[in-house]
């Protein structure tokens, strides 16, 4: 910050300050030993600007221009004013949000997706009672099994055939409930342990209401691409897919808006692409490998979009 002059009227000196303001040049004013009203400019690179424009106000301080940019000075303070409030307020949220423990009851759509997890689990048995299993999967097999249009054909065909038949007819929760589906406790665990940890910081710095969205699209996402790219085969299920997508999205948003708090780090990261690539090999059995690089492209992708709120 650097003087540029000095005024001896000291609403001159008020207006051409906020005239400064009004072509981005921020400015103060600053008293002398003699008396006098210096002008300082914050910006080395405006110097040269703010000089010049102070010969001219010199020439005629009360031209029309001066007067009418204290009003806009005003507006803009105001504006200014407004936005650090804003800042205050979002950093406080923050500060709040990212303090203390991570608990149940502070992360409520987290809490609720590992009870519907655990319960639904529990009721089917993991898998071991397929009737119980049926409503929840993508598309029934008893409609595959039972539905046999035009004599009998091979299986594929049968189950391109009768995609989404069920979702036609009105039972649209099957987009979203196969990611509450899990075959073996330890398959339950497993999710259950990254969604707790990166859906439960991703809730508390994001609003609920788009971390619901969120979930919504990465889920249906890849349960479709799954279905649709993995034969029409309905039999999968778990949570995998939507940790993915958290995966991708605080990866990305970690970096594009620094100021929300997430991190993963580059360890996390390197594990959960390793995870996904041995997937592939089969090692594990069958695994919805499709859902898994569909949610981790579809997180990254959203968080792609600017303007995320903190809580």
């Amino acid at each position: 910050m650097r003087e540029i002059g000095v005024l001896d009227d000291s609403h001159q000196a008020e207006r051409f300050v906020d005239y400064l303001l009004t072509r981005r040049i921020p400015a103060l004013i600053r008293p002398t030993t003699k008396g006098q009203l210096a002008v300082w400019v914050r910006k080395e690179d405006q110097l040269d600007e703010a000089r010049r424009e102070l010969e001219r106000f010199r020439l005629n301080p009360d031209d029309d221009l001066y007067r009418q940019a204290q009003v806009q000075a005003a507006s803009l303070r105001a504006e200014a004013e407004r936005l650090e409030r804003d800042y205050q307020r979002r950093t406080n949220r923050l500060d709040k949000a990212m303090s203390g423990q991570i608990t149940l009851r502070s992360v409520p759509v987290t809490s609720l997706m590992m009870a519907l997890a655990i319960v639904l689990g529990l009721f089917n048995q993991f898998g071991f009672k397929d009737e119980r299993v049926e409503p929840f999967l993508i598309q029934s097999t008893e409609t595959i099994n039972n539905r046999k249009e035009g004599g009998p054909v091979a299986l594929e065909e049968r189950l391109r055939f009768l995609a989404f038949a069920d979702v036609k007819q009105g039972e649209i929760w099957r987009l979203v409930t196969p990611i509450l589906l899990h075959f073996g406790p330890f398959h339950l665990l497993f999710n259950l342990l990254w969604l707790y940890d990166l859906g439960g910081k991703l809730e508390r710095r994001i609003k609920s209401g788009q971390f619901v969205l969120l979930i919504l699209v990465v889920a249906v996402g890849s349960n479709i691409l799954q279905y649709v790219l993995g034969g029409f085969n309905p039999l999968f299920g778990g949570l995998s897919g939507v940790v993915c997508g958290l995966v991708g999205y605080t990866w990305i948003k970690s970096s594009r808006e620094p100021e929300l708090g997430l991190f993963i780090h580059p360890q996390t990261l390197a594990l959960v692409m390793i995870y996904l690539v041995v997937c592939l090999t089969g090692i594990f059995g069958p695994v919805a490998n499709i859902a898994h690089f569909a949610g981790l492209g579809l997180g990254a992708l959203l968080a792609q979009r600017p303007g995320t709120r903190i809580v």
